[in-house]
């Protein structure tokens, strides 16, 4: 029996297909062309990308790093956790000169996303990874030394600033995208840093969850998470017109603000997903060999994402005035694919050869 969380292996892939979908969609005009009603649920299914892929990362550092810091100390976490930081800011940088070739961003502007004082096109979550990655550390030593609810109890902690953030107004634009990002002060961007440390934790909670001898547990807990987080969201729709929670919702304003219900929401699809997973690969299932291929995107998770932004930066204004069908996503993505499955062919050989 594989000892082997599979399932978050296939949604990790499966967030960053959700993620290109809906970048992709979006540059290749898919969702401007077509009416908000022709395409609810893929939207809502491509929305939830970024909070299942903050909450997958809060399951790695229950599943893997917490391990390794209970086993073999902090030694043993804090150089991986350094060098994944520093890939998703050569990432996010990688990103901004794409955009400055690619016509998005001006020789300032891309300087000022160096001190995460601009945005970029589709690569700001990673300058938020860069920072939460470091940040894992002490989650991690907190989680360690007082257990698991100490840091619902934090996250809880951290919304309780929320009234406060939210009334401070920023003038200065550079500051206020710096703000936004770290803190969720100003409306330049989500989910900032400080926020995304509730999704984490509870990403945490739930792979605390799994017990190979008890394999009911998993889904049993999750659900009652699950229930928990839906009737937190039942009741700031129930104060919200439903007319206004759809605009600013999927027009990510919700997201850009820090608001309370796009988290609410974001967490609540991404106990479904995992429940869902969890449910199609249970705990113990071993893989068949040909399943590699559907777990390529979450093998190399940062290169997909990053090359694939890149692209976009890089051809957009070029092509925002044609018209595309579905297919033009569609066959972006495979592209990509293609694009990664190459290169991991090519790192593979070349770690070969090294090993030899």
């Amino acid at each position: 029996m594989s000892k082997r969380v599979h399932f978050v292996d296939f949604a990790r892939s499966y967030a960053i297909f959700l993620a290109l979908t809906d970048h992709s969609f979006n540059d290749f005009g898919i969702w401007s062309t077509y009416a908000f009603s022709e395409y609810p649920f893929i939207k809502l299914l491509t929305t939830s990308a970024t909070p299942l892929f903050l909450f997958l990362f809060g399951m790695m550092l229950e599943l893997i790093y917490l391990r390794r810091l209970k086993e073999k100390g902090l030694s043993a976490i804090k150089p991986k956790l350094f060098k994944r930081s520093f890939q998703c800011y050569l990432g996010f940088i990688l990103t901004s000169i794409a955009g400055l070739i690619g016509g998005y961003l001006t020789l300032k502007s891309a300087f000022a996303t160096t001190f995460f004082a601009a945005n970029t096109h589709y690569g700001n979550i990673l300058k938020i990874y860069s920072v939460l990655i470091i940040l894992a550390i002490p989650l991690l030593l907190i989680r360690k030394k007082y257990g698991i609810w100490s840091l619902i109890a934090l996250s809880i902690a951290i919304w309780c600033f929320y009234p406060i953030f939210n009334s401070i107004d920023i003038n200065n634009g550079s500051i206020n995208i710096f703000m936004s990002a770290m803190f969720g002060i100003g409306e330049s961007g989500g989910p900032s840093v400080l926020h995304s440390i509730s999704i984490v934790s509870i990403g945490m909670l739930s792979a605390s969850f799994i017990d190979f001898k008890d394999k009911w547990k998993f889904p049993k807990y999750n659900a009652i998470l699950l229930l928990i987080l839906l009737t937190i969201t039942g009741f700031i729709l129930f104060i919200t017109p439903w007319g206004e929670f759809l605009d600013k919702y999927f027009n990510n304003i919700y997201r850009d603000t820090n608001h309370p219900i796009y988290y609410s929401v974001a967490l609540s699809l991404a106990v479904i997903h995992i429940i869902i997973f969890s449910a199609l690969i249970p705990l113990g299932t071993k893989l068949k060999p040909w399943t590699k291929h559907l777990l390529l995107f979450g093998r190399n998770s940062l290169s997909a994402f990053t090359i694939a932004n890149i692209i976009l930066n890089l051809i957009f204004l070029r092509i925002e005035n044609i018209s595309f069908s579905f297919l033009a996503p569609l066959g972006f993505i495979l592209i990509v694919y293609i694009l990664i499955f190459i290169y991991e062919r090519i790192d593979n050989k070349m770690k070969a050869k090294q090993l030899s």
